[in-house]
């Protein structure tokens, strides 16, 4: 047997030594204090646009629209800052001020593949499906590879119930990147409503060969077993998906109406109330789960758990009737 001799430790000490006083004796600038020098030395709209899309990218929205409106001051036709603005209401849900600004881009002459995919993207998000196709497009002649502009086109064609188009497009989101998880599972979507299992289970076997990791395919292949009926390996598969992430609220209520399936009742109720601490507001769980406790006569706790949800949803019918049962 190979003896394995480890020197890491040794070799980070000699680093540390050889860089310690140097690292002591330089200031390093951070990004942002880098920035606010730029601008101080050079208030220029391509050094506003920078520290934006630096406060963009750490979420913090006011002070990036703040320094949209100081570019905008000084340079009006400067293109790239209507896309900064864009992306900025694109990433806090407000997606038609972002299709304002991302229109003003392109009158500004920016022709971007990034640009025409988050009008793509929006245009899916407001279903008007044909801009949505259009734009996509235009990605799609600024690099013929953009699979995102095949995905977004994939989607089009599913929610237009064109199923062939809908297909032909992701396929070819994965031949472009066969590391794009979302044509995997809207593939196996596809055709697991499709009653198509096998090839539903061609695109898990894909999937997962380069994405072994993705919870949402290893959530798709358990909900293809369920549909085949074959719920104890269905189980099996969502405790891969529930091993990625504990706090996945879909699989959790997958297992627990898979469990309610199966009379293990037990593991049922389990599973009802993990999902319910996880996700509060995932309001089919307190339904099906307070089905599930009327059925093994649990009534008080049926009734304590529909009481405290009824209350914040007090005009939601079905909760109202399965409340009245548990008196």
């Amino acid at each position: 047997m190979k003896k394995i001799v480890f020197i890491l430790p040794f070799l980070l000490f000699i680093s540390c030594s050889k860089t310690e006083k140097k690292h002591s004796e330089v200031l390093v600038l951070s990004d942002l204090e880098q920035l606010n020098k730029e601008i101080n030395s050079s208030p220029t709209a391509v050094n506003y646009n920078k520290r934006a899309t630096y406060y963009l990218n750490n979420n913090e929205f006011e002070l990036a629209f703040e320094d949209v409106q100081k570019t905008l001051l000084i340079d009006t036709s400067f293109a790239e800052i209507y896309l900064t603005a864009a992306k900025i209401f694109r990433k806090s849900f407000q997606i038609p001020l972002s299709l304002e600004y991302a229109k003003k881009a392109e009158a500004k002459g920016l022709a971007t593949e990034e640009l025409f995919l988050l009008m793509a993207e929006e245009y899916l998000i407001l279903m008007q499906y044909q801009p949505s196709l259009s734009y996509s497009n235009k990605a799609l002649k600024v690099n013929q590879s953009a699979y995102l502009a095949y995905f977004y086109k994939g989607m089009v064609y599913e929610e237009t119930n064109d199923f062939k188009r809908s297909v032909s497009s992701y396929q070819t989101a994965i031949e472009q990147n066969s590391n794009f998880p979302d044509a995997y599972n809207n593939l196996i979507k596809i055709y697991t409503a499709n009653k198509d299992f096998e090839m539903a289970y061609q695109y898990i076997e894909s999937g997962l060969r380069f994405l072994p990791n993705d919870k949402f395919i290893w959530y798709n292949y358990g909900v293809l077993l369920e549909n085949q009926e074959l719920l104890d390996s269905a189980i099996v598969i969502y405790q891969m998906a529930e091993m990625l992430d504990n706090s996945f609220d879909l699989v959790k209520y997958r297992m627990a109406k898979t469990y309610t399936q199966l009379k293990k009742y037990e593991l049922a109720e389990r599973y009802f109330e993990e999902l319910i601490n996880v996700n509060p507001k995932f309001i089919p769980a307190y339904i099906d789960f307070g089905k599930l406790l009327l059925q093994i006569n649990k009534k008080g706790k049926a009734n304590e758990l529909l009481r405290k949800v009824l209350i914040q949803n007090p005009d939601n019918k079905e909760i109202q009737e399965l409340y009245s049962q548990t008196k």
